[in-house]
């Protein structure tokens, strides 16, 4: 019989929910009994850890919870949307000091392969291995090159090799060296201190579709794990609506399922991104209404700056009370693409204005 596979999740009280679709998706593509799951946290509300141990349960898992002491990263700056629970992986080797090997997920993603191909990795010479972000700005940034720099969502950590070689202690000093260069948290850590000492593994490990160019991608990795990266997530209005439907495909299976609701856009740039979406799905009036709140984001920001922007206004709102809702848009869209709001959809979300004000 194949040894168990060892994957671990590292949280706190702010991602249970998405941790709780993560766990199901993973058991709903892997047979439960042949993978033990951690999940490593700290100051877990017991309400939380009861919904998660009943996913658990649902599929038969083999699920233990392992405490952290949050103390040991406190110190360390926090990024956008990166807790400093992001931290935590990097003390796997502690946290689980009677295994060899283990899967790290990040919590903000969905399985749907099977991961026996990827616990397979050969790691036996490196400390972990990941995706290449085929970054040059990153690589330049920390002076990696000629090394590549691993994106740290998915990774298969050799855990025998950071005892051996004290590479929990070796991120910790560079973190508490480096704060200037420390953009990304951990991730940064791990690719300087694991330099030339970390694997490849295949880009379907790791499938990050936004910016909203890449989404062809899912169609080309059947087997696949699908990472929310970036600030912006399936829990927010503006995400893609189809990878949202992926998201809530798990989330249905949870407890957390009947409280669910997606976060409305908090400024223009956000309600474009809704209302472009659904002018690309012909959903004319559904799109007319969030151009609406995009420009009332505008009005109650800049006010209105000149009679020809009051006019176009006006005009659609006559085709939209019309229910000329094709018409409508026309207008709206000339207004929001003149303020610098891209109104094609397939577009990197990041460069819509303001995108990440509310969001956290």
């Amino acid at each position: 019989m194949a040894d168990k596979i060892k994957v671990a999740f590292c949280i706190d009280n702010t991602y249970t929910q998405h941790l709780g679709v993560a766990l199901a998706s993973l058991l709903m593509h892997n047979d439960a009994r042949n993978v033990r799951v951690y999940i490593c946290s700290s100051k877990l509300e017991q309400a939380e850890i009861d919904k998660l141990a009943s996913v658990g349960r649902m599929f038969g898992a083999d699920v233990v919870f392992r405490q952290i002491l949050e103390e040991k990263v406190s110190g360390f700056r926090q990024h956008l949307h990166l807790s400093r629970a992001a931290y935590y992986r990097i003390l796997l080797a502690d946290i689980l000091p009677d295994e060899a090997k283990v899967i790290y997920l990040d919590c903000d993603l969905v399985v749907e392969a099977d991961l026996r191909e990827l616990w397979n990795t050969d790691v036996s010479q490196v400390g972990c291995a990941g995706v290449d972000e085929g970054n040059p700005a990153q690589t330049g940034r920390l002076g990696l090159d000629p090394d590549f720099y691993i994106n740290s969502g998915v990774l298969v950590f050799n855990l025998d090799y950071w005892r051996q070689h004290d590479i929990i202690a070796k991120n910790m000093a560079w973190l508490e060296a480096n704060p200037q260069k420390n953009i990304l948290c951990d991730q940064d850590a791990i690719n300087v201190v694991l330099k030339h000492q970390k694997a490849r593994i295949d880009l379907k490990w790791n499938l990050n579709p936004v910016p909203l160019e890449d989404i062809g991608v899912l169609q080309q990795y059947p087997q696949h794990l699908l990472h929310f990266g970036g600030p912006v997530k399936p829990w927010h209005k503006c995400y893609d609506f189809d990878l949202q439907a992926i998201y809530r495909k798990y989330l249905d299976l949870t407890p957390w399922a009947a409280g669910f609701s997606v976060g409305e856009p908090k400024n223009m740039g956000q309600a474009c991104l809704v209302a472009n979406q659904l002018f690309k799905k012909s959903d004319f009036m559904g799109a007319c209404r969030y151009y609406q709140i995009a420009i009332d984001f505008r009005i109650k920001a800049h006010g209105i700056e000149s009679k020809l922007v009051l006019d176009c206004i006006n005009g659609g709102h006559r085709h939209f009370n019309h229910q000329d809702y094709v018409s409508a848009c026309e207008h709206y869209r000339s207004l929001v693409e003149n303020w610098g709001c891209p109104i094609h959809y397939e577009i990197n979300i990041y460069k819509m204005p303001g995108i990440l004000d509310g969001v956290f």
